[in-house]
């Protein structure tokens, strides 16, 4: 997903009051080269005076003429819809017709619609055709266009060398979220040698810009001494003005910290924010404090929201929370199948407690027919993440000899492992057994 929308605002630049009429006369310019630039200039004056409408018409004529200047102003209308109808196709039009009489922008704009397939069909080799056009023009944003598109390999393997080269390029014209993805390339050795160190730097240069993930990282690196020397208040100094620029992660991480400084109310609030945002942490957080009662008012109904946005996102812990509601009806009307198709999904997510509770709905028959060779299925795979409810359980079946062959010793095994992870039952069933 791209960091930055480029096309999402008209820039009007300012030039004095210019009419269609000659001052001496007072009589309509004939001269076409004339007339085109008066018409532009016209366009520019309307826009810097509030007249979008206004200005496209100008806009539009100078366009019509072949003025290429007229033709980027027009294309960036109808792509934002200012001042007329929004309409991505007229609008790739009129960016292709300036972009091939060499404009910059239009080049780069032309690679935007073709990566995004704005009023064209979507085609990544002519976003990079277009992009590298503009690129070698020295246009930043078009050379941190290409740094993404071979990072992530959207025409094939990723090509991290060929990336970092550019980002690069970006970064050394002060684009700060070049130099964010510079940073990470240095501190993951993509395409570069590893520096942690200047992965620091990278980050520090995008933060004195503001940019907002360049101060989250630059936090990260002071946290945890990548590449600088550690300094826990640098780090909590930095997060929350990452924070307080709308980052959701660096939210969310100050929400941790003020939980840590039992500063509960501060907490929800910035837990509240990251999770308005979207951020499946932070909404899985919130239901469990409204779940639990902690911190907040309990409030069931608003713990089953929270769980299903985080769900919505593929979270596995919401996911299987969420099934849990469903199996007991908390918050929401009780629905064993539904629960089932949540925790499924959670435990193909790898969730040792979706796993588990799928194990114990086969153990014991709920919502589906009790089967015990599924029931261990599911238990296997929670007790290899060494989870204790589900090796107290495998040892039951192994007593039993329910879904697997019986075995005293290997009873005994999972007993002990369970009893060690802190399940309450395994000692007596281990006291029983020694009998």
């Amino acid at each position: 997903m791209r960091c930055i929308v480029i096309l999402s605002v008209l820039f009007c630049a300012m030039s004095p009051a210019t009419y269609p009429f000659n001052s001496e006369t007072d009589t309509m310019v004939t001269d076409s080269t004339d007339t085109l630039d008066v018409l532009y200039n016209n366009g520019v004056e309307a826009c810097n005076a509030g007249d979008d409408s206004g200005a496209v018409g100008f806009w539009s004529q100078a366009a019509e003429g072949g003025h290429a200047e007229a033709q980027y102003d027009y294309a960036l209308s109808l792509f934002n819809g200012t001042g007329v109808e929004l309409n991505y196709a007229e609008a790739f039009a009129w960016f292709m017709k300036a972009a091939e009489q060499k404009h910059v922008e239009a080049q780069f704009s032309v690679g935007y619609c073709y990566e995004n397939g704005l009023g064209v069909e979507l085609s990544f080799d002519e976003a990079e055709k277009w992009y590298t056009m503009a690129a070698g023009e020295g246009h930043a944003d078009a050379q941190l266009s290409l740094g993404i598109i071979h990072y992530n390999g959207v025409m094939g393997e990723p090509d991290f060398a060929l990336a970092a080269e550019w980002l690069k390029r970006a970064a050394e014209q002060d684009n700060a979220e070049a130099m964010c993805r510079l940073g990470v390339c240095y501190e993951n050795g993509h395409g570069v040698e590893k520096d942690e160190y200047k992965a620091a730097v990278w980050y520090k240069k995008g933060a004195e810009l503001g940019h907002a993930e360049c101060i989250y990282n630059l936090a990260y690196c002071y946290d945890w001494g990548v590449g600088i020397d550690y300094d826990a208040g640098k780090a909590i100094k930095l997060y929350k003005e990452a924070a307080e620029l709308g980052l959701d992660i660096a939210q969310y991480d100050v929400a941790m910290y003020c939980f840590e400084e039992k500063d509960s109310a501060e907490a929800i609030k910035w837990l509240e924010k990251s999770a308005g945002q979207g951020y499946a942490d932070a909404q899985y957080r919130l239901g469990k404090c409204y779940y639990d009662g902690e911190f907040v008012e309990k409030d069931l109904e608003k713990a089953v929201t929270y769980f299903a946005s985080a769900a919505g996102q593929e979270h596995s812990d919401a996911l299987c929370d969420l099934g849990y509601c469903y199996l007991t009806g908390a918050g929401v009307n009780r629905n064993i199948d539904v629960a089932m198709r949540w925790f499924l999904l959670s435990a193909k997510e790898g969730n040792m407690r979706a796993q588990h509770n799928l194990g114990v709905c086969s153990y014991e028959g709920l919502g589906v027919d009790q089967n015990f060779e599924d029931a261990v299925k599911w238990f296997t795979l929670a007790a290899e993440q060494e989870y204790a409810d589900s090796h107290y359980y495998l040892g039951v079946c192994y007593n039993n000899g329910q879904g697997i062959e019986k075995s005293r010793s290997k009873a005994i095994k999972h007993l002990r492992a369970a009893k060690y992870g802190g399940n309450e039952d395994a000692a007596e069933a281990l006291r029983i057994l020694s009998e």
